[in-house]
């Protein structure tokens, strides 16, 4: 089954699908079930769209748990099938719409990645596929997707993003130029560029964990007190 399918990638794969430097092979699984259907801007009343919103599960070096995990696609006019297996290589980041399509994918694994809701993989699908083909007309125009949109360009504008924000996301490139472009997408440390709230940071501030010691602390001494008391 050919299937039009979205561009980014949400996961963390093994490091030996990435070593080699040559030509590697990425693999999508089956169908997840993701229709995501919204009223494009400027439909008809009564005209919807559905499309399948990643990420999708697949494969990046072999078809093994260790390479394992979710993918969005960054091409929307191109084709990709459930099942299917493609070689290629590999690249980083480093256009302005490869940069805010990873920005997108970082606040969606915040959100949750794959276990995030449809509602919320559907939009941002859509605004990454609007970002990397903003030709008029390519792209049906999603209005929960704009917010997304904006964001990851203002932030791209600002000076906010580089390809330096983005050391463990990784876009397959195929061979064949018919098919689709995946990224993956994985959790960046991007503190204060959240779209959704979420902060974009794997590890917290030092301030916080002074905090959360603290606060174990106070807890600890608190149970010492009542025990003693328990006993007099």
């Amino acid at each position: 089954m050919i299937a039009r399918i979205g561009r980014l990638a949400v996961v963390v794969i093994g490091l030996a699908a990435l070593a080699s430097a040559g030509t590697i092979t990425f693999g999508l699984d089956g169908d997840p079930g993701q229709n995501y259907t919204f009223v494009p801007i400027g439909a008809p009343n009564g005209v919807t769209d559905t499309e399948p919103a990643g990420p999708y599960p697949g494969w990046l070096g072999q078809n093994i748990p260790a390479d394992a995990g979710y993918f969005f696609c960054i091409s929307f006019l191109k084709t990709a099938t459930f099942g299917a297996s493609y070689d290629g290589t590999i690249t980083t980041p480093s256009t302005l719409e490869e940069l805010e399509a990873a920005f997108l994918g970082a606040d969606l694994v915040s959100l949750g990645g794959q276990n995030a809701p449809l509602a919320e993989k559907g939009a941002i699908s859509m605004a990454i596929w609007q970002i990397t083909d903003p030709t008029p007309g390519d792209v049906p125009r999603d209005p929960a997707a704009q917010p997304y949109v904006t964001a990851a360009q203002n932030a791209y504008a600002t000076g906010n993003l580089s390809a330096a924000d983005f050391p463990n996301t990784t876009i397959f490139v195929p061979d064949n130029t018919g098919i689709q472009t995946f990224m993956l997408a994985a959790a960046e440390s991007l503190p204060g560029k959240s779209i959704s709230g979420n902060e974009l940071s794997a590890t917290p501030e030092p301030t916080g964990i002074v905090l959360i010691v603290t606060g174990l602390c106070l807890i600890c001494l608190s149970r010492i007190k009542m025990a003693k008391r328990a006993t007099k």
